[in-house]
């Protein structure tokens, strides 16, 4: 919640902790060495403010703690940017029956035992094909498409409720924490920056 607070809808803080769970399964990153570096002295820094509670030290701890956060997330990014993929990338045919099939059945409760029994393989290698060939596992990827439809329907100025359930959520809390995870606000308050934005652009005349 601290570090959900000092983000915006531009920079999510939160991301590069996302990200690690649904590309690589765990907290793991791997920076380069003027990056870790960095990363370190700004610890280093924060470790001495705590201990110090010199005047002002709370202003420092808030802000070194920004600029580790920030470090993170570029670090993040940088090693998902420099990820080999494996097999070139390329999708084989199942994963391409796969995912197609996920994308006409958003709307409904499509599971990894569903998908298993359909596709005649094993949960674990399914699981395993799918995140090397995408880098989420299927349920990852599933909520992931239903967020990015919700976040287009709402765009369209549909209500938070219906968008809800057209995205294939059966439980409207979750969908709400989901989508705050994903996009850093709520689906009430994208909405309503969407329409700002909108009102905001100016008028196109065009001469006859």
């Amino acid at each position: 919640e601290y570090i959900a607070m000092r983000s915006n809808h531009r920079n999510n803080l939160l991301a590069c902790f996302q990200r690690s769970i649904s590309c690589y399964g765990g907290n793991l990153l791997q920076a380069g060495e003027h990056t870790r570096q960095r990363i370190m002295d700004v610890i280093d820094n924060l470790r001495n403010q705590v201990n110090d509670k010199e005047f002002g030290y709370q202003l420092l701890e808030e802000a070194y703690l920004t600029e580790l956060l920030v470090l993170l997330n570029r670090a993040s990014l940088e090693s998902l940017q420099n990820q080999e993929v494996e097999e070139s990338g390329e999708y084989s045919e199942t994963m391409e029956k796969i995912v197609r099939y996920i994308n006409e059945n958003l709307t409904s409760d499509v599971s990894l035992n569903q998908l298993a029994d359909r596709f005649f393989m094993s949960k674990y290698h399914l699981v395993r094909m799918f995140k090397r060939n995408t880098g989420f596992t299927p349920h990852q990827f599933i909520r992931y498409k239903r967020l990015l439809t919700a976040r287009m329907l709402l765009r369209g100025g549909k209500s938070v409720t219906d968008v809800c359930h057209e995205c294939g959520f059966t439980d409207y809390s979750n969908f709400i924490r989901a989508f705050r995870e994903e996009f850093g606000m709520s689906p009430r308050k994208y909405a309503t920056t969407e329409m700002r934005s909108e009102a905001r652009k100016p008028l196109m005349l065009t001469s006859v």
